[in-house]
């Protein structure tokens, strides 16, 4: 039922190694600008383009 410092060093590890990954994904405000490429003819205002799916 234990679980000792390596292994709680070990767990520690491997959620850092997980935030980091995250984080490497960086922004998605950068594909999102480039999907902005619909705009209205009233309020001239740019919408999101419709994915393909």
């Amino acid at each position: 039922m234990g679980g000792g410092n390596g292994q709680k060093s070990k767990m520690a590890r491997q959620r850092n190694m997980d935030k980091q990954k995250a984080a490497a994904k960086g922004s998605q405000l950068e594909s999102n600008k480039k999907s902005m490429t619909i705009q209205c003819k009233v309020c001239m205002q740019f919408l999101f383009a419709p994915r393909p799916r």
